[in-house]
């Protein structure tokens, strides 16, 4: 019967991985389109415990439970009501940031915290408490959640605020979904008066010219965030390209933009390859890349685009991650108030092997898994040394031991992160 039941409900085996598709594993998934199929599967506990997933954008395994269940929430993404005076929004947890911004730009309303991509489920967005380029002046995500709907492992569904249940509702919001299968969320959204942004893009010579004309462009600016070249040496360490926007008003535009300033149509991603050769990422590769995007930025230019045309950088191709096969994770790392310049050289040197690195001001939060404070961050990117497995160094400095040596060594006030709970392991 079990195999009728499972044929019936679309329960099917399934190897996952998360966005850096590292660390394969294959577990029972579960397609949920009402809160049924979520108690019926949680009427037999397995040893191997439930997990929920969205879209997969996650780098690492979050959102995989080798041998167990994984709850597919994509399919719960129905838009429940909207508050179009307040602007507040009732939603089911699988519906995406990019269905959201594309229903309700077009009324004048924007998504808060958007990442660097679009596909991505509100009910992932609480449970990785996302962080946006707009981070020093909005927080996180978890900072715009009115309330939402949790089924716990008793099977109840509880109603959590930041009000009335303060403990329970941050210890989910960025818990990673340990605490219970996020089902609905009430959302405050941002009031815009057009669906363009102005942008302002700076090329920096160095690090310090980085970060002192970042922090100058965030007193103007909400939306900002810094490109580096961790693979520059000597006097051009650290340089980089920061962009910079705002929601345009509607008297800053004209033409056809003024007659219709809310019109929204996203972006198209390319279509690459869905194939990519091992190695096609190594050194001399992200050097010639890292000079060409540096090239290629203007010294100084303000002008305009569309929301489309300035969209998340991960969503420009739909197989990005192909072309990083030996993705190991981002890491965040945050440093003293008004000691950034100082030893941020030294952790740009530490991994010069990274691919890529943004850098953001960060937001006083809730969350109880983070001790963050409202300084200057960093999210690199590092490649695994082979697929599966971290370079030794970074895959080390995650230890609270090695963390500490790392902070002694490199003179870096680290965040604590520490996990709400544990998923269940394999009962052998």
């Amino acid at each position: 019967m079990t195999g009728i039941n499972d044929a019936i409900s679309g329960k099917h085996r399934e190897v996952l991985t998360g966005w850096g598709r590292t660390s394969p594993s294959a577990a029972h998934v579960v397609p949920v389109t009402d809160e049924q199929d979520i108690a019926s599967e949680l009427a037999e506990p397995t040893q191997r415990g439930v997990i929920a997933r969205g879209l997969g954008r996650s780098y690492g395994d979050s959102a995989q439970n080798a041998g167990g269940l994984v709850f597919d929430m994509t399919h719960y993404n129905a838009i429940d009501s909207f508050d179009s005076v307040a602007g507040v929004v009732d939603v089911q947890a699988g519906i995406s940031i990019d269905e959201l911004i594309t229903h309700f730009l077009p009324l004048g309303w924007f998504v808060p915290v958007t990442p660097g991509t679009r596909s991505v489920t509100v009910g992932g967005a609480i449970a990785a408490d996302i962080h946006g380029k707009n981070h020093h002046v909005a927080g996180s995500f978890g900072n715009h959640v009115r309330s939402m709907d949790v089924l716990f492992a008793d099977g109840q569904v509880r109603t959590l605020s930041p009000t009335q249940t303060p403990d329970q509702f941050w210890a989910t919001v960025g818990g990673m979904g340990l605490t219970g299968v996020i089902l609905r969320a009430r959302i405050a959204l941002t009031a815009v008066e057009s669906a363009h942004i102005n942008v302002e893009t700076v090329r920096a010579n160095n690090l310090d010219e980085l970060m002192s004309r970042q922090v100058e462009l965030e007193e103007t600016y909400p939306y900002c965030v810094a490109w580096i070249d961790c693979l520059s040496k000597g006097d051009r360490l650290g340089r980089g390209v920061i962009t910079a926007g705002r929601f345009a008003q509607i008297s800053e535009l004209d033409g056809k933009r003024a007659s219709d300033p809310l019109a929204y149509e996203p972006a198209k991603p390319i279509a690459a390859p869905s194939f990519a050769p091992s190695g096609l990422l190594n050194r001399w590769s992200v050097a010639a890349f890292n000079e060409a995007w540096f090239r290629k930025a203007p010294k100084h230019r303000v002008d305009e685009s569309t929301l489309a045309d300035a969209g998340p950088s991960c969503d420009q191709d739909v197989h990005a991650s192909q072309f990083l096969p030996r993705l190991l994770s981002t890491c965040l790392e945050i440093t003293g108030e008004g000691q950034a310049a100082y030893p941020l050289p030294n952790l740009v040197e530490y991994v010069s092997h990274e691919v890529a690195s943004r850098t953001y001001s960060a937001h006083p939060g809730q969350p109880l898994c983070f001790d963050r404070q409202p300084e200057p961050c960093r999210a690199p990117q590092f490649r695994s040394s082979k697929p599966g497995h971290g370079d030794s160094q970074v895959g080390q400095a995650i230890t609270p031991a090695t963390a500490r040596n790392m902070r002694e060594h490199l003179g870096l006030k680290l965040g604590n992160c520490g996990r709400v709970g544990q998923r269940p392991r394999d009962a052998d």
